[in-house]
């Protein structure tokens, strides 16, 4: 009798994997993204470097950040109303600032940068190198304007201490540059609070070239790297 009803359990729970499973698991999360309220409800582009924190540019122009609340690492907190969050705690999606004429985003480790539609370049976050560009090395949690030579920026990325911009006039950076990376034609200092011109062969970048940092520097105009 134990054996026939182990053998009718057994038999049934092939049917409910067969059947009825594929129902179930596409019902349950039905509400898991309906618990946060004013979210836009469509998205262009998203930046998640693997540190914990992940923004993502909405398509009415404003930028949501989410992830490990750590300081100024890349999501803003209103530290004066609410008080700043414990070492590690999982911030939801908030937005940065109150702008919504942004272009595009990028994370990095410590810090986040984005473009207008004025292509103008803002950051936001840590700063002990300087990689916010705005001639200090004060940390912030809402973004700065990055100081230039008011010209546009047509692309950019960044380091986990550094960060490099696209001008028609060349290509800037500023940051960490203590291993000469970022800049291998200048000195090797270790905070460069203001955007320095590469002083070397320019002639490669046009407005249509594109930078990506990582494990090397990388710079497309048209079409080649």
């Amino acid at each position: 009798m134990r054996k026939s009803k182990v053998i009718s359990t057994f038999l049934a729970t092939l049917a409910l994997l067969a059947g009825g499973l594929p129902a179930l698991l596409s019902a349950a999360p039905a509400s898991a993204v309906t618990s946060i309220p004013n979210l836009p409800a469509r998205w262009s582009s998203i930046s998640s470097p693997g540190s914990g924190t992940t923004c993502a540019l909405a398509t009415n122009g404003t930028i949501w950040c989410w992830g490990k609340a750590e300081g100024t690492r890349g999501v803003v907190w209103d530290a004066t109303l609410r008080g700043e969050p414990q070492s590690g705690t999982a911030v939801g999606p908030k937005q940065v600032g109150t702008s919504s004429n942004w272009v595009a985003v990028e994370v990095g480790s410590q810090h986040a940068c984005a473009k207008n539609v004025l292509n103008e370049l803002w950051c936001w976050g840590k700063n002990g190198n300087g990689q916010l560009g705005n001639g200090s090395t004060t940390d912030s949690q809402l973004p700065v304007k990055v100081k230039s030579n008011n010209k546009p920026w047509y692309s950019f990325s960044l380091t986990s201490g550094g960060t490099c911009g696209i001008q028609a006039t060349g290509l800037w950076c500023w940051g960490d540059n203590t291993d000469k990376w970022l800049l291998p034609d200048s000195s090797p200092d270790l905070v460069i609070s203001l955007p320095r011109v590469y002083g070397g062969d320019s002639t490669f970048i046009n407005t249509t070239s594109e930078i990506q940092l990582g494990a090397v520097e990388a710079i497309k105009t048209d079409g080649k790297v």
